[in-house]
């Protein structure tokens, strides 16, 4: 097992990937408004043949998108939270360095799962629309973990999960967060040398260290 140590949260280094923009963010929101520029110039470019056009333009990343345009906006916006998460598994590494490091060749390492639909939220009586982007859907349902009510002092007090189908209850606000990305699949933290993403750190600390042995 790694060490027991309090990983420090850093500044975020956020880079820009597509084509050969190099521009750097240290906070998502203006990360992902960067993007959404991008994704406006994509969309009225009217020079580019049609097939180049759903070609992922983030380098190393080769995705094709037969779906048209609406896709690979879910794609390329995905590729800000997937930076993010590796930013955060760097985090992780230059904390513990002891830990090793991934043998998984680095050419994987932007290649993200497909998003066929956008992001839907479940939670009972909520209205919110879809969403395209990852980072505001899972912010999204992190709210209704913050807005239940439980009485004051009572960090344990049983909440019932309000997502569809569901009938769990958890033990106070954490845990119910920690619940509810059982139902979005939210990942926190990605593996910087070959992009693979994890639910907790522990995960990750396994696949460090199982691909450390291999070297």
């Amino acid at each position: 097992m790694p060490p027991k140590r309090r990983i420090q949260r850093k500044t975020l280094k956020l880079g820009c990937e597509l084509g050969s923009c190099q521009e750097l963010f240290s906070q998502m929101e203006n990360f992902c408004k960067h993007m959404e520029d991008h994704l406006t110039s994509l969309n009225t470019e009217e020079d580019v043949e049609a097939e180049e056009d759903r070609m992922c333009p983030w380098r190393d990343c080769g995705f094709c998108s037969v779906d048209g345009f609406e896709e690979l906006r879910r794609h390329l916006l995905f590729h800000c939270y997937h930076t993010k998460l590796k930013q955060l598994g760097q985090q992780v590494l230059d904390a513990q360095p002891e830990l090793g490091s991934c043998s998984i060749a680095y050419h994987n390492h932007n290649i993200i799962p497909d998003i066929p639909d956008n992001f839907i939220c479940l939670w009972e009586e909520c209205e919110q629309l879809p969403y395209e982007n990852p980072e505001w859907f899972y912010r999204h349902v992190e709210m209704h973990s913050v807005c239940v009510d439980i009485p004051p002092g009572d960090s344990e007090f049983p909440i019932r999960c309000g997502w569809k189908d569901c009938e769990a209850t958890a033990k106070g606000r954490p845990k119910l967060k920690e619940h509810l990305r059982s139902h979005t699949q939210e990942k926190l933290v990605a593996c910087p040398g070959c992009g693979g993403m994890y639910a907790n750190n522990t995960k990750f600390f396994d696949h460090i260290i199982r691909q450390s042995a291999m070297e």
